[in-house]
């Protein structure tokens, strides 16, 4: 399986995070070995969102690490050094669930200058992906190999999409994710990232 060429800017971003001879950097190490014999690497960002290209998830993940460090220098993380490595893992590993969500497929449209119709590829929701949901099926996995994951860590993960979370429109999730806020304000800063990152950097990149 040819892996895109950001994975390896990818691993190298992940395995900075903590030093050589942290406990970390050898679940970090595991899980990426892991994850290179997936198909996390070429994996995009969404069905039609946001990066919806071959290796879209991988150039997002790192474009949410970009705005974290930037959140991060802003508003005084840097200074918290636990609670800012927390900030660039969550950042790197928050969309982990959709290593398997994708597949790719075909579907018909009509070409408008010949009237013939034309079969076109197209990515779509993958029938055998594990379906626990979306931050809860990242925090799942990533403790499979990060086995002292912080509640910071998991509760940003869990609530990182915001609004978009499932359920959140919902009085009962709406109400643990704002008791959420107050346990963490971590889950703000990667809400923050991510959005910076799929709505204002990836749309001027030229990908």
């Amino acid at each position: 399986m040819e892996k895109s060429l950001g994975f390896e800017s990818f691993k190298m971003l992940a395995l900075g995070i903590y030093p050589e001879d942290h406990h970390r950097f050898k679940q970090i190490k595991a899980l990426l070995e892991y994850l290179e014999k997936t198909d996390f690497p070429n994996q995009p960002a969404s069905i039609q969102y946001h990066l919806n290209i071959p290796g879209g998830l991988v150039a997002h993940s790192i474009g949410v690490y970009n705005s974290m460090e930037i959140l991060s220098d802003v508003y005084g993380l840097k200074d918290e050094q636990e609670l800012y490595r927390s900030a660039l893992l969550i950042s790197l590993f928050h969309d982990l669930c959709k290593f398997d969500m994708y597949r790719t497929g075909t579907r018909n449209r009509k070409d408008e200058k010949t009237g013939k119709w034309e079969a076109y590829q197209v990515y779509m929701m993958d029938e055998k992906r594990l379906p626990l949901g979306h931050g809860a099926k990242s925090v799942f996995l990533l403790q499979k190999y990060i086995t002292d994951l912080t509640n910071d860590e998991a509760l940003s993960i869990i609530w990182h999409m915001a609004g978009y979370t499932e359920g959140s429109k919902e009085f009962a999730l709406s109400s643990d994710m704002a008791l959420a806020h107050t346990q963490s304000r971590l889950i703000g800063f990667l809400q923050v990232a991510d959005m910076t990152a799929t709505f204002i950097t990836e749309p001027m990149l030229k990908l």
